[in-house]
C-alpha cells in the first residue's frame, strides 16, 4: 500500500521512527487536553465548592495546601508602591512618582459620561471594524485555502501561519516608528493613533480584495494576505493604544467595552459569511471579501473623524488640571 505524499514527505525531513513521533505528538496533545480540563474543574470547584460548605472545619475534609513558593514571590518581587520595591532602579522610581500619584481615595466611575463620550464610540465602531478582518482571517483563511485554493492538509497549515507571523513582525516596527513619530513631534498622539488605526483597515481590506482576484495562482494569493496581515500591525500602535490617551485612570474600563463591542463580530462573522458563500466559490468569498474592506475602511473614517486621543473631561487627571488652571474643559458628552 502506497504511503500518502504528506507521510513520504514527512519521513524525509525526520529521522525518528514514525511510531515514535506520533507517539510523542499523543503525548503533548493528552497534556494540553488534560491541563485545559484540569484548569476548568479548578474554577468550577472554586466558584462553587466553597459557597456550598457551610462549615470550614467539617470532618473528613483535609485543610488547605499553603503555596508558600508563590508567597515568596510576591514577597520579592511585588510591592505596593515604588518606594518598597526591592529591585526598583532610582531613575524607575523617579519616573513613576513623577508620573503615577497615589490615589487614596476611593473613585466613583463616571459611567454616564464615560457611555455618551463621542470619542469611546468612535474608538468601539473602530474596534468592530478591525475584528471583522481579523475574525475573517483567524477563522476563515483556511477554509478559503482548503475550498477555494485547494491547498493539501500540510501545505495549508504551513501557510496559513506566514500572515502570523507577518502581523507580529509588524506589530514590533510600528510600535518604534510611532514612538518615533511622537518623540520628534512629527506627529501628535491623537494624528497618529488616527493615521495608523487607518492604515491598518485599508491595507488589509484591499490586500484581501486583491488576493481574491488572483484566481487559482496560491503562490500570489499566500503573498497578498500575508501582506494584509502585516498592514494590521499599526492598529496596535494605533487604536489600541488610545483607552490609555483618553483616560489612564479607566483605561481598564474603555478597553473593555471596546472589546465587548467587538466581540460583536465574531458573533455575526461567521453567520454572515455562511450565508454569503453557499456554494463556496470564489465568486461568493469576492464578495465577503468586498463587505470585509467596506465595514474596517467604514470603521476608521469614523475613528478619524469623532475619534481622541486627548486627556477625557471625566478621568481625574484632568479635574485636578482644570482645578489647577482654574479653566473650563467641556466634557465630550453628547448634549
Amino acid at each position: 500500500m502506497d504511503q500518502p505524499i504528506w507521510q513520504k514527505r514527512f519521513t524525509k525531513v525526520c529521522f525518528l521512527p514514525m511510531r515514535i513521533v506520533v507517539t510523542t505528538m499523543g503525548f503533548f496533545a493528552l497534556v494540553c487536553a488534560f491541563t485545559n480540563r484540569v484548569s476548568i474543574a479548578f474554577v468550577i470547584i472554586e466558584l462553587a465548592v466553597p459557597k456550598n460548605r457551610t462549615d470550614s472545619k467539617s470532618s473528613g475534609i483535609c485543610p488547605p495546601e499553603s503555596d508558600l513558593t508563590k508567597e515568596k514571590m510576591q514577597i520579592l518581587i511585588c510591592a505596593s508602591t515604588p518606594d518598597k520595591h526591592l529591585c526598583i532602579r532610582k531613575g524607575e522610581k523617579d519616573y513613576l512618582k513623577k508620573h503615577i500619584s497615589m490615589q487614596t481615595e476611593s473613585l466613583t466611575i463616571p459611567w454616564h459620561k464615560i457611555l455618551f463620550s463621542k470619542a469611546l464610540i468612535a474608538l468601539a465602531i473602530s474596534q468592530i471594524g478591525h475584528d471583522w478582518a481579523f475574525c475573517l482571517i483567524v477563522s476563515y483563511l483556511p477554509k478559503y485555502m482548503a475550498d477555494v485554493l485547494q491547498f493539501s492538509i500540510l501545505s495549508n497549515g504551513l501557510w496559513t501561519s506566514l500572515p502570523f507571523v507577518a502581523l507580529w513582525f509588524s506589530s514590533l516596527i510600528c510600535g518604534f516608528l510611532a514612538d518615533w513619530l511622537i518623540r520628534t513631534g512629527t506627529m501628535s498622539i491623537t494624528v497618529e493613533r488616527k493615521v495608523f488605526t487607518f492604515i491598518s483597515a485599508f491595507g488589509p481590506g484591499a490586500f484581501m480584495v486583491i488576493a481574491s482576484y488572483v484566481e487559482c495562482r496560491k503562490s500570489l494569493a499566500v503573498l497578498f494576505f500575508t501582506l494584509s496581515m502585516f498592514m494590521m500591525g499599526p492598529f496596535y500602535a494605533g487604536q489600541k493604544l488610545t483607552p490609555i490617551d483618553m483616560s489612564p485612570t479607566y483605561a481598564g474600563i474603555l478597553t473593555a467595552i471596546c472589546n465587548g463591542a467587538g466581540a460583536v463580530s465574531g458573533l455575526l462573522c461567521p453567520s454572515i459569511i455562511g450565508i454569503m458563500t453557499p456554494d463556496r466559490t470564489t465568486g461568493q468569498w469576492r464578495y465577503v471579501f468586498w463587505l470585509s474592506f467596506a465595514i474596517s475602511v467604514s470603521s476608521a473614517i469614523v475613528f478619524a473623524l469623532w475619534g481622541s486621543s486627548d486627556l477625557q473631561a471625566y478621568d481625574p487627571r484632568a479635574q485636578r488640571i482644570r482645578r489647577r488652571t482654574k479653566s473650563h474643559i467641556p466634557l465630550d458628552v453628547f448634549a
